[in-house]
């Protein structure tokens, strides 16, 4: 059974439905935009009704966890971790803290093959694959059974990923003992493919003549935090460019359950939200150095009994709810006007047509985006 699009905006990949079933009747395969849903095989479903239990927006997995939340901006005292990471480095500590009591840390990572999935980390340097922002839709593959295998086992475990991620984890675990599980849910605009940002990676390695082989969604190095631009590293030599975060945000590109999104509301499904500390600049312009800061909330009394264990590795204050407030936390993003014709021009002639239409590649804002860098 393939979904149609109408169904596709129910789904949003996190691939609990395909974990669950006992009969290995599902399977997830992506379509034409490069997105993963569902495949039933009729002939090996037995109608138990768990991937239906298990599904990231079944209204029975939509955790509600904001009766007495508690909202800080978060710095990491580490000054090469807060570098490392996008905006204030507070996922780095919560992950150095699980480390260090024996337990086991799963997040994203863009791999050595620049695709995106989520891995287990036991160490501390697998951790720091983690930091950073990646904005594609992340392969989550067997992570469930090895989460809950990890809980079995009575190990600590922190999760961290989309709401929807944390949300399908849930449906998962069912009625499984979930003391041990820490998580943490990202305040999110939308998921790209590893289609699409293959295709952007091959565009560049074809024009410069090499592999690329390092990747940053959204570098801070050189204009700061509030900025947004990717950069790319081939034969030693590094680039910055933004024709992959025009695409991004023009909304054209998006998963289709993401304009759908039940996730974006201040009630959140993890134990922590994490996400930029925006409002810094309206309502703490003192903090502001443009190195990154991040905004958390605290949504369950396992999170504030975590959070007073690692307040020694990082700088942190209580703010009011109205300064984290943004976009994301109150809708869904919108679907971009053009998205049918993004995907019509992307499947008729290729990547390079949308990169020159929707991510600015050409000679006059290439001249512009020079200049730019240049002053």
């Amino acid at each position: 059974m393939r979904l149609n699009r109408s169904a596709k905006k129910e789904c949003c990949g996190c691939r609990a439905c395909e974990q669950i079933c006992p009969k290995k009747a599902i399977v997830m395969q992506k379509d034409k935009e490069g997105f993963a849903y569902p495949i039933i095989n009729e002939a090996l479903c037995v109608n138990c009704g768990l991937c239906l239990k298990a599904c990231s927006f079944n209204e029975h997995n939509l955790r509600h966890n904001s009766d007495d939340q508690k909202y800080y901006w978060v710095i990491n005292k580490n000054s090469e971790d807060r570098k490392r990471s996008r905006s204030g480095g507070f996922f780095f500590v919560l992950a150095q803290w699980m480390i260090k009591q024996g337990g086991i840390v799963y997040g994203c990572i863009l791999d050595e093959n620049n695709y995106v999935r989520h891995i287990r980390a036991l160490d501390i340097e697998t951790c720091k694959k983690m930091q950073g922002s990646k904005y594609v839709e992340s392969d989550i593959s067997g992570i469930y059974s090895l989460v809950k295998k990890d809980l079995e086992n009575r190990k600590k475990v922190l999760f961290c990923g989309t709401a929807c991620q944390v949300s399908g984890l849930y449906g998962f675990m069912n009625k499984s003992d979930i003391s041990n599980l820490y998580t943490i849910d990202i305040v999110c605009h939308g998921v790209c493919s590893s289609a699409l940002l293959n295709d952007y990676l091959l565009f560049w390695e074809k024009k410069k003549g090499g592999k690329i082989t390092e990747f940053n969604f959204r570098d801070k190095t050189i204009d700061g935090w509030d900025s947004h631009v990717e950069s790319f590293v081939i034969k030693n030599k590094k680039y910055y460019r933004n024709n992959y975060t025009k695409i991004f945000y023009s909304n054209n590109a998006l998963r289709p359950s993401c304009y759908n999104c039940k996730f974006a509301k201040m009630e959140r499904v993890g134990d922590f939200t994490l996400a930029d500390f925006w409002g810094v600049k309206k309502y703490y312009p003192e903090l502001n150095d443009n190195k990154g800061i991040s905004s958390i909330f605290l949504n369950t009394t396992k999170a504030k009994t975590l959070f007073d264990k690692i307040t020694d590795y990082i700088y942190f204050g209580e703010v009011s709810k109205e300064s984290i407030i943004q976009k994301n936390l109150y809708e869904p993003s919108k679907m971009g006007e053009m998205r049918d014709d993004f995907w019509e021009m992307y499947s008729k002639k290729g990547f390079s047509s949308i990169l020159k239409k929707y991510g600015g590649y050409d000679i006059l804002r290439r001249l512009n985006w020079a200049l730019k860098r240049l002053i």
